[in-house]
């Protein structure tokens, strides 16, 4: 929503209320943005199904759908968020009083977090370390390291000091390069960039996610979509 300042400049109002008029208000009204989504291809979104569970997650994270369309991806069935979400999510957090780089370059990423009461921390991610989790040889690392520093970084750093500001979810380029929940790395491995999904590189072994329900997971979610579709219909 805009107004006009007493010099004649347009101003940008932070309205709450406007904001939230658009926001889906049921699944129903969420499948029909997610249909839209897919048909647009925002945010890369291939599929109603796809698009509903960014929106799933952006509303867990207390995001628009917009927002979570373009930042919330899903990689090999596990959701993800940019490394720049994850700094925006931290810096909007009540108790958070700084969340800042201190350094960055090619060779290291320093990162300093701050909640209120508590001292500062710092957290680092070098070369070497992408070096010893055999990192450092894929596209993404060659051609943009400094990137890829800063985003390990950021993510390790949010878990650490603000793991409630992201649901404890890790960044999308940890999810490219096989993220597991161990807070160490999994097997190498690939990022197929035509599908999304993550595939093992050199017939290597992906290490296996905690055990969940999946099958009773995508069930459920498929009836809920099949209701969706049969009432908008």
């Amino acid at each position: 929503m805009t107004t006009t300042a007493s010099n004649g400049a347009m101003v940008v109002v932070q309205d709450t209320a406007f904001r939230q008029a658009l926001e889906p208000g049921s699944l129903e009204s969420a499948y029909k943005i997610a249909a839209m989504a897919a048909k647009i291809g925002i945010g890369g979104v291939k599929t109603p199904e796809d698009a509903l569970i960014r929106i799933m997650h952006g509303r867990t994270l207390g995001i628009s759908a917009a927002v979570a369309l373009q930042f919330v991806f899903v990689i090999n069935g596990r959701a993800g968020i940019d490394a720049t979400l994850m700094r925006a999510l931290c810096l909007a957090h009540p108790e958070c009083e700084e969340f800042r780089c201190i350094e960055t370059t090619k060779e290291k990423a320093t990162f300093r977090a701050k909640r209120k009461g508590q001292p500062a921390t710092d957290l680092t991610w070098t070369i070497q370390q992408a070096r010893d989790a055999k990192l450092d040889k894929k596209d993404n690392w060659t051609g943009y390291a400094t990137e890829m520093l800063r985003a390990r970084a950021t993510a390790n750093l949010a878990r650490l000091v603000f793991p409630e500001a992201i649901a404890g979810l890790p960044c999308v380029e940890e999810l490219r390069d096989g993220f597991n929940d161990g807070g160490g790395h999994a097997s190498p491995v690939d990022h197929d960039e035509r599908t999304g999904e993550i595939v093992p590189a050199n017939d290597a072994p992906v290490q296996a996610a905690p055990s969940r329900d999946y099958d009773t997971e995508a069930t459920a979610i498929k009836e809920t979509i099949a209701a969706a579709k049969s009432k908008e219909e």
